[in-house]
């Protein structure tokens, strides 16, 4: 029973720590002790009986912070839990057996494994950055301006020894005369890592203000065909001309809020009332010489015949000048590259009414007027990687739109935010986000949030952000070097684990003795 305690409330406190239904925002101070309970357990059980702890506390904790993958499709939440429930179970096995074979230095290394697998786990076709303990940090940007440096590597390694060194000492694995050189130590960590932020957040703002209006139109145009189509459109219509009011460098509408493919009705006009709602959008976009981004269902026709659908941004001056496609599309519910090699799994995906998109074809640019912009789409900006391209490339700011209003609950619009203030620091640009329902947001280089819109309710969210030096980070020049640096000296302190006998110190807890 104290091992299923532990593990409640080990799930209970990493939940609260991050965005959820109860606390929109998170109680992120709780990310310093929401590990606690995961390392106790580890540090009390055998590495195997660790293992089926990590799935448990997997499944739990999926099932309550990700609740609402069963609303995007049926297959969701079992695909997430099959592909990320052995990341954890790896994690709490080899937690276990560091206790056991490195208690001089396991507290250093659980952070270092915390850190790897957080990183590893978010890696190829079947990455899932949600619920990383970085996220419970989202609101404190203070603890994490070093991710210009380091990445989401430094805060996460951070919070997970502050979570070892309380196990550690709660399990008795250091005694107190060991604990106070480690925590002097941790301290020490934690002092570099708040002083480097309060210097960068004292620096002022650099480079010219930038003025977008984010519009969000609280209506999911795919419910509905046609008439969903032209309803949406006349939404994003007036509020737009109320965003024009307050002469903005840009407006910028959310992940496909107008779906019919402008180029594809231009060239091919097989249905007359889509080409017709075309027409009317270019009317009204000429009617004005402000920029737009807009987020669009583009269509193109192979020579056989066949309809590829990108899911796309693209970019209007005073014409269409540029269009930007989704590189990183969410693994088997919109893109299943093994179509091939397991057909079955494709048709499986495809009778469960699974929408496949094509790859984005490259990282372009798009001007919004005279200023380039990077533009992940949905839940790319959860990724650091297309930041960084974007960067390198020249980008002045980045323009994430977003479609999570198929969503049940507002945790989703929540923890995305949550994962995506992250990439304005790492490359030191401002960040804005326009969401059909939430979360509709301006951030600033420092990982600041300037301003927002309430989650639901339809509105304009006209925001001033300095566009910065536009120098590359060296998070941005050097990618991730810090999980990499981890894993080499985790591998290494297992190695060495292999050739020592087990140094444990045995833990007593009323009649049972755990080895």
């Amino acid at each position: 029973m104290q091992d299923l305690a532990l593990l409640l409330f080990g799930v209970g406190l990493s939940v609260l720590s991050q965005p959820n239904e109860w606390f929109p925002e998170g109680w992120g101070i709780l990310g310093l002790v929401s590990l606690v309970p995961v390392f106790w357990f580890t540090a009390r059980r055998s590495p195997g009986f660790s293992a089926l702890g990590g799935v448990f506390w997997a499944v739990l904790f999926t099932l309550i912070s990700q609740f609402w993958l069963v609303s995007f499709h049926p297959l969701a939440f079992p695909l997430v839990l099959l592909f990320q429930a052995p990341w954890y179970a790896g994690a709490f096995f080899i937690s276990s057996l560091l206790w056991r074979k490195l208690p001089w230095g396991a507290l250093w290394f659980q952070a270092l494994l915390w850190t790897v697998m957080e990183f590893l786990r978010i890696q190829g076709f079947f990455s899932f950055p949600y619920g990383s303990i970085a996220s419970s940090f989202w609101a404190l940007p203070l603890a994490w301006q070093s991710a210009d440096l380091v990445g989401t590597s430094g805060i996460t390694f951070l919070l997970a020894w502050s979570s070892a060194w309380i196990a550690a000492l709660l399990s008795k694995v250091l005694v107190w005369q060991k604990a106070r050189r480690d925590l002097a130590i941790g301290l020490g960590f934690w002092t570099l890592n708040l002083g480097y932020g309060a210097i960068k957040l004292a620096e002022a703002e650099s480079g010219p203000l930038w003025k977008p209006a984010l519009i969000q139109q609280s209506q999911d145009p795919w419910k509905g065909g046609a008439a969903a189509y032209e309803a949406a459109y006349e939404r994003l219509e007036s509020l737009s001309k109320q965003a024009l009011a307050a002469t903005p460098d840009v407006v910028i509408w959310s992940e496909t809020a107008f779906v019919p493919s402008v180029e594809f009705h231009t060239r091919y006009h097989e249905n007359p009332a889509s080409l017709r709602l075309v027409r009317r959008l270019e009317e009204f976009l000429n009617s004005s010489s402000t920029p737009f981004l807009i987020g669009n269902d583009h269509r193109e026709k192979s020579d056989n015949g066949e309809l590829l659908d990108y899911n796309a941004v693209l970019s209007w001056n005073g014409g269409w000048t540029g269009r930007y496609e989704k590189n990183r599309l969410v693994p088997f519910t919109e893109s299943f590259p093994y179509r091939d090699q397991f057909p079955w799994v494709y048709q499986w995906l495809k009778d469960a009414d699974t929408h496949f998109w094509e790859a984005g074809r490259g990282r372009p640019l798009l001007m919004a007027g005279e200023v380039p912009v990077g533009t992940p789409i949905c839940y790319e900006d959860t990724f650091a990687d297309g930041a960084r391209a974007f960067s390198l490339a020249g980008a002045r700011a980045l323009v994430n739109v977003t479609n999570d209003s198929w969503a049940l609950g507002t945790a989703s619009r929540m923890q995305h935010l949550s994962l995506a203030v992250f990439r304005a620091v790492e490359t030191r640009m401002p960040l804005v986000r326009a969401g059909n329902d939430g979360a509709t947001v301006a951030v600033s280089a420092r990982g600041v949030v300037l301003n927002r819109l309430p989650v639901g309710p339809p509105g304009v969210l006209t925001a001033e952000v300095s566009l910065g030096s536009g120098q590359p980070t060296l998070y941005t020049l050097t990618g991730d070097w810090l999980p990499w640096v981890a894993l080499a000296l985790l591998i290494a302190g297992l190695s060495l684990s292999l050739t020592r006998p087990n140094n444990y110190r045995t833990i007593t807890t009323g009649s049972s003795k755990c080895h």
